[in-house]
């Protein structure tokens, strides 16, 4: 199974238009990403939103190493316990024909 994992780091931002020095925000943002880990190292920690089949991942965030403040597994990723019926595979509802 995939590991989740939870991401906390510091973002860079900037603001359009004239501001005074007293309105601009001059701290970093703080984001906390969370998906599937691919991988953390020296350099950086790559998350993935999602994971397919195949093992292949989709809509990855690399967050450098400099700007992590945190980063923490939530744990493998379990299947849901089965209930009492079942739902249709994706493929069987797309070879249905509309009875009406």
């Amino acid at each position: 199974m995939s590991e989740l994992y939870a991401c906390r780091w510091a973002d860079a931002h900037g603001s359009d238009g004239t501001l005074a020095a007293h309105e601009i925000d001059h701290k970093p943002y703080i984001y906390t990403t969370v998906g599937y880990l691919v991988k953390t190292d020296n350099i950086g920690v790559s998350i993935a939103f999602e994971q397919g089949e195949d093992g292949k991942y989709r809509d990855i965030t690399f967050v450098p190493r400099a700007v992590v403040i945190e980063e923490f597994s939530l744990g493998p990723l379990r299947k849901p316990r089965k209930t009492g019926h079942k739902k249709k595979h994706p493929d069987v509802l797309a070879t249905q024909t509309d009875t009406h």
